[in-house]
């Protein structure tokens, strides 16, 4: 039996940028079907030999599909359970969904160190014509003591998952042994507002403008989003964000820009393969969903935009 909507989206039960997408697909007249994938009890078959990816006795067989990992439960709990049980179905749609020449989906292949290494895409970025701002990732007093001093510098993982401290509070709070942390930092000039977030599908762009009292805008909900229909400030970062995407395998990603408050210079900060999004669509009315959807190909030419931005989403063609 064949699932038989043209677009899939595959993810989280509370991930509220997929319910968002799922419903704007639907405003704009795209069969669309959801499957929450972890979901405790769920049946799920990857075959290699012919890719048939199948759940709960279900084959899949959509014409795009946008998919990507619950790292959290409901109230941002995560448990190993959870973590190793979300990995793993991922790990077998990823799969399904990268080696189907006949199912259209960003990212293909992409979930590669070089897509997440944040130090090596700083290099990269810097190379293809982007500012960064004065960055040092180590894990040695001696090279970032400078970065580290009050007001100066920030810092923040290499891997992501945490928020961004004040270069000062994240030097109190390492544990250091002859000037030697645990592990290495991102660790940088302190820049200031406004900064951009820049999502970039296929060719497409779509601009946000973001302002905050708190260095780090997502600690707390006091932030402003603005749509920039324009695009940045600078539009030589459009051509040069776009080559970095291709550069590092990324059909659809969203990069962090900010503004260095001395030479006002828009620097980069990290490209994001798994970015949140419903926040910014809602500020968008509808239009990073609609280019998400448009550059998966599910719109045909001259189709009006219908937008339907009312209502909670309610999964249409949920998985048994």
């Amino acid at each position: 039996m064949s699932w038989a909507a043209d677009f899939l989206v595959i993810g989280g039960a509370t991930d509220v940028s997929l319910h968002r997408l799922a419903r704007v697909a639907r405003g704009l007249g795209v069969d669309t079907g959801w499957i929450e994938y972890s979901r405790p009890g769920r049946a799920i078959t990857y075959q290699p030999e012919s890719n048939a990816l199948s759940i709960d006795g279900v084959a899949l067989a959509p014409k795009a599909v946008f998919y990507r990992m619950e790292y959290f439960v409901s109230g941002r709990v995560r448990t190993p359970a959870f973590h190793e049980r979300s990995f793993a179905s991922y790990a077998l749609i990823d799969a399904w969904a990268s080696a189907a020449g006949n199912v259209r989906s960003f990212n293909k292949r992409s979930t590669l160190l070089t897509a997440l290494n944040k130090p090596l895409n700083l290099h990269l970025a810097r190379a293809i014509g982007l500012s960064i701002p004065p960055t040092q990732v180590t894990n040695a007093m001696e090279d970032c003591a400078a970065l580290l001093m009050a007001g100066a510098g920030i810092a923040k993982p290499v891997n992501g998952g945490d928020y961004v401290l004040e270069g000062d509070e994240a030097a109190a709070l390492a544990i250091w042994e002859k000037g030697v942390a645990a592990q290495p930092a991102i660790v940088q000039k302190r820049l200031d507002y406004p900064e951009y977030r820049i999502f970039v599908a296929g060719d497409s762009t779509c601009t946000f403008e973001v302002r905050s009292p708190d260095l780090d805008y997502r600690q707390r909900p006091t932030y402003q989003l603005r749509h920039l229909e324009e695009g940045p400030p600078d539009p030589a970062i459009l051509p040069r964000l776009k080559a970095l995407a291709r550069q590092v395998g990324l059909g659809f990603s969203a990069s962090d820009f900010k503004t260095d408050p001395d030479s006002d210079d828009i620097c980069f900060l990290e490209i994001n393969s798994m970015p949140m999004f419903a926040a910014y669509d809602k500020a968008a009315n509808g239009a990073l969903a609609r280019m998400m959807v448009r550059e998966l190909g599910l719109l045909e030419d001259g189709k009006t935009a219908m937008q339907k931005e009312a209502g909670e989403f309610s999964p249409q063609r949920p998985v048994r």
